[in-house]
């Protein structure tokens, strides 16, 4: 045997201890995946070291996954011979994070990944950077969670570890489901999907046709999806695997949700949610509630959505699941918005601004600290480079400093997006106007085609501050930006410019169209009052409208002549919108004179 596989069997090869084994033998038959590789094991008994000792792996991490808290307890149990060991502690991080002791599974993970690139032992890296990533996703760290599933794809897919590259394909899809990245989500799930059918894997079969009709919802294949859930609910009904069984059940209850039928839904949902709960899964359990909270906003059944966000918040708060709950807090924020509770809505938005960046800044300092430590292991590294060992830890050293400077780099593009949101209201700020209004006039006029920007200023804005309080003028601003979010285009951008100022972008809009648009807007704004904590406030707005070409051949001439159509609106009397036609003519309408 080479000195490298002496290594990797040194590092790997642990027989389970007799009462394992019997506990093992006690789950196989609801965990096919456990039974499988148990079988595995009994069939390499006598076959050359390497390959024992990577059944023995696939064996040991595949109790885990099945029983985590008996696992936990069984390793505690150990001598602390056998608890030193790599492979013992990559199975304690797995235990931890499954049973979702999230910041002790990150510890144990991190630690034991680097220690198995160290020592080079690439299944066992395998198979920590898979749990490593799952773990540090469902804290909220999706940057991480993708660079550790990557490596654990592509070292599983080298190593012929087939079992653990569906994990890590079907992990990965899920990591992108969190970001809302639909596609993405879809394209590593069906990979995954193609491998279980191939080597006829009903876990992983059942678990991917699920995570595939969560990720067709998103892209509107309603039918599709439910052909997935049908597929699927039988394979987990048949194995008695009760969480991929609740995840069918939701499932099929967003397809009732996304056909118009509620009560359908809800009651799907309830089945699941109560499933997932008996079974300790608060990460699913918050997912689903709000992803329900999203089907009835859709619907427009506003208290109902509240009511699934209070249980998501609930679930995240207990769970230390603090990403989730600023995504709960964001939900919070649009339905009270729309049931005209104003001052929670922005209570709600800050406490998820707030969330967002302290979880950024968090996970931006964890990234420089590897970074660091990275790097100085480096330079000591670099002072043994004649030692053939010390070498092969220096490559993994630079290796692993690349992946944290990339992650880093990941997390303050993240922080950056941040900054270019209105911190009060949730739209776009100036940042993003003055952005994109260069590049869409420059566009406009070389390709040609028509481009409008309208500037919106709230009328007798100052007199609101100065009646009841900033705090109400707060309340005015947030519940005017979602009136007009909600009536602007996908294709739109509406920002905040600065006080009681608003523009709205429109690429490819002559001046036709933005007359509608703007007529549209004063309606939605003088349509009913805001109400505020200081009672119901009637407001208008006046609309400034510019055209390019021809009023401006650059940004700074389209925006000055919206700002000063705004100022002739106001002049004419305002709650009107004014089309700039020069300094010497301007045509207003839509709207009756304040």
């Amino acid at each position: 045997m080479s000195g490298d596989g002496a290594r990797q069997v040194d590092a790997i090869g642990w027989a389970l201890p007799g009462g394992w084994r019997r506990a093992a033998d006690g789950l196989a038959g609801t965990h096919p995946r456990l039974s499988v590789s148990l079988r595995a094991l009994d069939q390499a008994v006598g076959a050359e070291p390497c390959a024992l000792a990577m059944a023995q792996l696939a064996a040991h991490m595949q109790l885990v996954v099945a029983d985590p808290p008996g696992s936990r307890a069984r390793i505690e149990a150990l001598p602390p011979s056998d608890q030193a060991r790599l492979i013992v502690r990559v199975m304690a991080g797995a235990a931890a994070s499954r049973s979702n002791a999230l910041v002790e599974a990150c510890a144990l993970l991190d630690a034991a990944a680097a220690e198995a690139r160290r020592r080079a032992v690439e299944p066992l890296l395998a198979w920590a950077q898979a749990e490593r990533g799952r773990a540090h996703a469902v804290a909220g760290d999706g940057v991480l969670g993708l660079a550790c599933l990557s490596e654990a794809a592509a070292l599983s897919h080298r190593l012929g570890m087939t079992l653990l590259e569906v994990t890590a394909l079907t992990n990965l899809g899920i990591v992108h489901a969190q970001a809302n990245e639909a596609e993405a989500y879809a394209r590593h799930t069906r990979a995954a999907l193609a491998i279980s059918r191939r080597i006829e894997d009903p876990q992983g079969l059942a678990h991917g046709l699920c995570n595939l009709g969560g990720a067709l919802i998103e892209l509107g294949e309603v039918d599709e999806a439910a052909r997935c859930y049908a597929e699927a609910l039988p394979l987990a009904e048949a194995s008695g695997w009760r969480y991929v069984h609740a995840l069918a059940q939701a499932g099929l209850g967003a397809v009732h949700y996304a056909r118009g039928d509620l009560a359908a839904g809800r009651a799907a949902y309830a089945a699941s949610e109560g499933a997932l709960q008996a079974l300790d899964q608060p990460y699913q359990v918050v997912r689903q509630a709000l992803l329900e909270a999203g089907y009835l906003s859709e619907a427009r059944r506003y208290e109902a959505a509240l009511e699934r966000c209070a249980v998501g918040l609930l679930v995240a708060q207990e769970g230390g699941l603090s990403w989730l709950v600023a995504q709960a807090q964001e939900q919070r924020a649009g339905c009270l918005m729309a049931l005209g509770d104003a001052p929670g809505a922005v209570a709600a938005l800050q406490d998820c601004v707030g969330r967002l960046r302290s979880d950024a800044d968090t996970r931006i300092a964890k990234a420089e600290a590897r970074s660091r430590g990275a790097s100085e292991a480096l330079a000591a590294f670099k002072r043994a480079q004649d030692d053939r060992a010390r070498s092969v830890e220096l490559e993994a050293q630079r290796a692993a400093l690349q992946a944290a400077l990339q992650a880093q780099r990941r997390l303050r593009a993240e922080l950056e997006r941040t900054l270019r949101e209105d911190a009060l209201t949730g739209i776009g700020n100036r940042r993003v106007l003055e952005e994109k209004l260069t590049w869409a006039v420059q566009t406009a006029i070389r390709v040609p085609r028509p481009l409008s920007l309208l500037m919106l200023d709230l009328d007798h804005f100052k007199a609101i501050n100065d009646t009841w309080g900033h705090s109400v003028g707060d309340e005015v601003l947030v519940a005017v930006a979602a009136r007009l979010a909600g009536r602007v285009r996908v294709s739109d951008v509406l920002v905040r410019w600065g006080g009681e100022e608003f523009c709205v972008l429109l690429p490819d809009t002559d001046a036709t169209g933005a007359r509608r648009l703007a007529d549209d807007l004063l309606a939605v704004v003088r349509a009913q009052p805001v109400l505020s904590s200081a009672g119901p406030i009637a407001l208008t707005v006046s609309v400034g409208i510019a055209v390019a070409p021809p009023v401006a051949l650059d940004a700074d001439g389209v925006f000055r002549a919206a700002d000063s159509a705004v100022f002739a609106a106001k002049r004419a009397g305002r709650d009107q919108a004014v089309l700039w036609a020069g300094p010497e003519a301007a045509e207003g309408s839509a709207g009756e004179p304040g």
